[in-house]
C-alpha cells in the first residue's frame, strides 16, 4: 500500500514541539537571518537563540518586522562576511585551521556588537551592527596559499580506511596489468588557510588545479571523491573535520569517496554532516553504506561482473535481509538512508533488481515526516521545517519515486504532496539553484527545476489515468488533451538561473535536458509511442538539440550530466527517426563504460529495435516495466 500522503488538517497544535534545528533563516533571530542559517528559536533568559551561544555570537534577538537596518542589502552582506570571518578564525568553517591553539586559562573569543561606522536613517532608532573585535583577529602569520599534505588523504587505496590497494583508483594501478606500479610522486590534495580581516570578505573557495588519482574510477572523471572547498559548519565538532569513521575500509571508502559519486549534482558539502551519525554507528545504513561501497570496489576492478549475484558482496547484502525488518509500521531515519543506499547499489550495479520494496521503506518514512502534523502545517511546511537530513531524505525519495514512477507506469506515490509543494500555479515562478537560500529547490540535489518535478510526476498521473479510463472504456480525448496542455503550459522555456559557482553548470545543463524530455514523455502519453506523429518527432527533435549541447560540454560536466539524466536519453534513443541521432544518442551511453545503469540502458534500446530502421511503434514504457530498469 503507498504511503498516505492525503491532505490533513491544517491547524497547528498550540505549543506542539518543533524539530531540533527545524526553523529556516526567515523565521529565527536576526543573527541567523543575516547568515541564512537555521535558527532554533529557543532563547534564554536573555533572549540570545542557543544557535548564536554555541557559535559564540552576540545574538541581535527576535522580531517579526525587520528593522531598517537589516532592509539594506549592502549592510547584510558586511554583517555575513564578517561572521563567516570570525567563524572561519574559530575553525568552524571547513577547510579553516583556525587561529592556533589557546591557553586553558584564555576565554574563547566572542563576537560582539558595535554601533560603529554605521548611520542610520533619522526616522529610526539607532541600532547595532555586528563587528569583530579585537581579540578575534589571527596571530602570526596569514596566508591564503594552498599547500600540498605530503600523504596519502584518509580513504586512499592501500592505507587505513581506504579501499584495497590493487584497485582501479590507485595511483599505481595500470589496466593492461591489473597491478600497482611503484610511483614516486607524493599525493597532493589541495587545503589553504583562511585569512581573517575583520573589513573584508572572506577570501573564495580556488579551484583546484588537479583531482588527485586516488578516486579516478570507470565511472568517469567526473566522479570523485574530494568534497569542494565551501563553507560549512560542523554543528557538533566545531574545531575539527569529519574524522575517520572507523577500521572499517568499506564504510570510510562509503564516506570518502562513494557519496559524492551516488549524488553527482547535490551540495557535497552538506553530505557528510547528513550521512556522517548513520554511518559511524554499526547498524542497518553503516550495513547499506557497506555493501553500496563494495559494489563500487567491485565493478571497477570487474565491469562486466555483477557485484550483488555472486561473492562476498551478495553475502552482505544477504546479512542486511535478514536483519532488515519490513513488516515495520515504521521506519527511521537510519532505514530510510540504508533503502537509499541500496537502490543506489542497484543502480551502481546495472539498473535493475528489487528496487521497489527499498523504495517503499524510504516512502513511508517520508510520509511520516510529511504527515506529521504535531510539528508541520502542512507538506510544504514539513519540507521547510524539518532537520536537513530529513529534507534530504525526502527530496531524494521524492526524485526516486517521479523516475520510478515511469517504469512502474503507476501514479507516483508523493503526487499530491509534490502538487501541494511545486504547482508552478502557487509559484512565484524564481528558481534558485542553492539548498541554502530555498530550502525547497531540487536543483541543489537532483539537478532539476521544481516546475520540472512536478511536470514529471503530473505526467505519469496523468498516463495512469489514461490507462485506467482506457480499461473501463471511458476515456476522453478533448479531457486528456486539456489536462496535458495544462501540464504542457508550465514546461515551456524559462529564464534559466545565472551558474553561480562551477557545480550549477551541470545542474542546469540537466535541468534542461529533463524539461525537454518530459515535453517528449508528456506527447507519448497523448498521441501513443508512435515516433511519427509531428508532435513527439518534433519534442524529440528539441531534446536531442539539449542532449547535443551537453556532449559539446566539457569532459568533467558532460560525465556528471550524461549519467544523471538517462531517462532522457533513454526515450530520445527510443524514439527519434534519425538514424543518425540515435546512433549519436547510444555512443554517449556506450562512453559511460560498464558500470552503472548506462550499459544497461544501452542494451534494452539495442534490442528495442531489432534491427528495425523505422519502427511505427515503440513500447518503451512496457520494456522497462518488463526489465524492471531505473531510470536514476
Amino acid at each position: 500500500m503507498p504511503p498516505d500522503t492525503s491532505p490533513k488538517p491544517t491547524s497547528k497544535k498550540a505549543g506542539a514541539p518543533k524539530a531540533k534545528g527545524a526553523v529556516r533563516a526567515k523565521s529565527g533571530c536576526y543573527t541567523c537571518r543575516i547568515r541564512r542559517k537555521k535558527c532554533d528559536e529557543r532563547p534564554d533568559a536573555e533572549g540570545r537563540c542557543e544557535t548564536c551561544l554555541r557559535l559564540r555570537l552576540q545574538c541581535l534577538g527576535f522580531g517579526a518586522k525587520r528593522p531598517d537596518w537589516l532592509r539594506e542589502s549592502n549592510n547584510v552582506t558586511e554583517l555575513r562576511d564578517k561572521i563567516k570571518s570570525f567563524l572561519a578564525s574559530q575553525g568552524m568553517i571547513k577547510g579553516h585551521s583556525g587561529s592556533g591553539p589557546r591557553a586553558p586559562e584564555q576565554e574563547p573569543p566572542t563576537l560582539h556588537l558595535s554601533t560603529q561606522n554605521y548611520n542610520e536613517p533619522s526616522h529610526s532608532p539607532p541600532s547595532q551592527l555586528l563587528v569583530l573585535s579585537d581579540e578575534v583577529v589571527r596571530q602570526g602569520p596569514i596566508s591564503n596559499v594552498r599547500e600540498e599534505w605530503p600523504y596519502p588523504p584518509p580513504g586512499a587505496p592501500g592505507t587505513p580506511g581506504g579501499p584495497p590497494a590493487i584497485y582501479e583508483g590507485h595511483p599505481g594501478y595500470h589496466p593492461s596489468t591489473n597491478m600497482i606500479q611503484h610511483q614516486q610522486a607524493p599525493y597532493a590534495i589541495p587545503q589553504h588557510h583562511m585569512m581573517v580581516v575583520s573589513s573584508a570578505p572572506p577570501p573564495q573557495p580556488q579551484l583546484r588545479p588537479s583531482q588527485p588519482p586516488t578516486v579516478v574510477s570507470r565511472f568517469g572523471p567526473s566522479y570523485t571523491a574530494v568534497f569542494p572547498d565551501e563553507d560549512q559548519i560542523y554543528y557538533e565538532q566545531q574545531h575539527q573535520l569529519l574524522r575517520p569513521l572507523s577500521a572499517d575500509q568499506l564504510a570510510s571508502h562509503y564516506m570518502n569517496t562513494v557519496a559524492a559519486l551516488q549524488y553527482q549534482l547535490a551540495d557535497k558539502c552538506f553530505l557528510p554532516h547528513i550521512f556522517r551519525d548513520s554511518i559511524e554507528k554499526e547498524g542497518v545504513a553503516w550495513n547499506a553504506a557497506r555493501i553500496l561501497a563494495s559494489v563500487h570496489v567491485q565493478r571497477s576492478k570487474a565491469p562486466r561482473v555483477p557485484a550483488l549475484e555472486d561473492g562476498h558482496t551478495r553475502k552482505r547484502y544477504d546479512e542486511l535481509l535478514q536483519m532488515f525488518s519490513f513488516a515495520k509500521e515504521q521506519f527511521d531515519d537510519d532505514d530510510a538512508l540504508a533503502a537509499l543506499n541500496i537502490i543506489s547499489s542497484f543502480l551502481f550495479d546495472g539498473g535493475n533488481g528489487d528496487w521497489e520494496r527499498w523504495l517503499q521503506v524510504a516512502s513511508i518514512y517520508s510520509a511520516s515526516i510529511l504527515n506529521d502534523r504535531s510539528r508541520f502545517l502542512d507538506y510544504r511546511d514539513a519540507l521547510v521545517s524539518s532537520s536537513d537530513k530529513e529534507r534530504f531524505i525526502i527530496k531524494t525519495t521524492f526524485w526516486f519515486d517521479v523516475l520510478a514512477s515511469v517504469t512502474t507506469m503507476k501514479a507516483p506515490n508523493f503526487v499530491l504532496a509534490i502538487d501541494e509543494i511545486y504547482n508552478p500555479s502557487n509559484q512565484s515562478g524564481i528558481s534558485d539553484i542553492s539548498e541554502e537560500s530555498d530550502p525547497l529547490s531540487m536543483l541543489s540535489v537532483m539537478g532539476c527545476e521544481n516546475r520540472i518535478v512536478w511536470a514529471l510526476a503530473k505526467i505519469s498521473q496523468l498516463h495512469a489515468w489514461k490507462r485506467n479510463r482506457e480499461k473501463s472504456g471511458s476515456l476522453s480525448i478533448v479531457e486528456l488533451s486539456k489536462r496535458a496542455s495544462d501540464i504542457e503550459l508550465y514546461l515551456a522555456p524559462n529564464d534559466t538561473p545565472v551558474p553561480r559557482t562551477e557545480d550549477d553548470v551541470p545542474r542546469l545543463l540537466a535541468s534542461e535536458v529533463f524539461r525537454t524530455s518530459a515535453v517528449v514523455y508528456l506527447r507519448t502519453v497523448v498521441s501513443g509511442d508512435h515516433p511519427f506523429v509531428p508532435e513527439i518527432s518534433e519534442a524529440v527533435a528539441e531534446a536531442v538539440v539539449s542532449l547535443e549541447r551537453v556532449a559539446s560540454a566539457e569532459p568533467k560536466v558532460k560525465h556528471v550530466v550524461v549519467r544523471s539524466t538517462v531517462f532522457a536519453y533513454f526515450v530520445c534513443a527510443a524514439l527519434t527517426t534519425k538514424p543518425n541521432k540515435r546512433a549519436f544518442l547510444l555512443k554517449q551511453l556506450e562512453g559511460e563504460g560498464e558500470v552503472g545503469n548506462c550499459r544497461g540502458i544501452l542494451t534494452l534500446l539495442q534490442e528495442m529495435h531489432g534491427g528495425m530502421s523505422k519502427p511505427k511503434d515503440v513500447p518503451w514504457r512496457y520494456i522497462l516495466q518488463k526489465s524492471k530498469m531505473l531510470l536514476v
